[in-house]
């Protein structure tokens, strides 16, 4: 892309996540607000009371992305990766950013009234969902295939930090 013309910004480098934005974790070190889901649609009066839901934020960051899904994604069998939510039309995922934690109260308020307004709860994207509890990004079956894998690779559960996935009780026989 640099080949294409003149760079007028290049923010191409290693750097953490947060770094993207400019912004800071709040005193507990999480962000103020995410919510993630499915919807099948967003209706044009949907998307146009979510676009004015943005402009008028609490919080200098508002995002609402509208992710179609089918295609490629939906050629993998649900239960073929740890992402089985395949079949769904449309990932959606509202979030609010503060400049170190300010704002926090609103933009959670902010996030739940969005995502109220898009209708979404029951099934998440992991990768999205920001606090235990805010979605669920695993079905039972593939949750216990989760499980499965971590007893085997991770039975002490080490790698425990954000959204966990606790292994399962029992070892799991070794294939044949």
């Amino acid at each position: 892309m640099r080949a294409s013309g003149t760079v007028l910004v290049d923010l191409v480098r290693p750097q953490p996540y947060p770094d993207l934005f400019g912004l800071a974790p709040n005193q507990a070190g999480t962000w103020p607000a995410q919510r993630t889901g499915f919807v099948e649609s967003v209706p044009e009066d949907e998307a146009a009371a979510v676009v004015d839901a943005v402009r008028t934020a609490p919080t200098p960051v508002a995002v609402v992305n509208l992710r179609p899904m089918g295609g490629a994604i939906a050629r993998v069998p649900g239960d073929a990766t740890a992402f089985a939510h395949r079949d769904q039309a449309v990932m959606a995922t509202v979030g609010a950013l503060s400049p170190e934690g300010s704002g926090a109260d609103a933009g959670r308020d902010w996030v739940a009234r969005t995502a109220g307004a898009l209708r979404l709860g029951g099934a998440a994207y992991v990768n999205f969902v920001a606090e235990p509890g805010a979605g669920d990004p695993y079905p039972p079956d593939t949750l216990r295939r989760l499980r499965a894998v971590k007893r085997q690779v991770d039975p002490a559960n080490l790698f425990r930090s954000n959204l966990n996935v606790v292994p399962a009780d029992e070892p799991v026989p070794a294939r044949a």
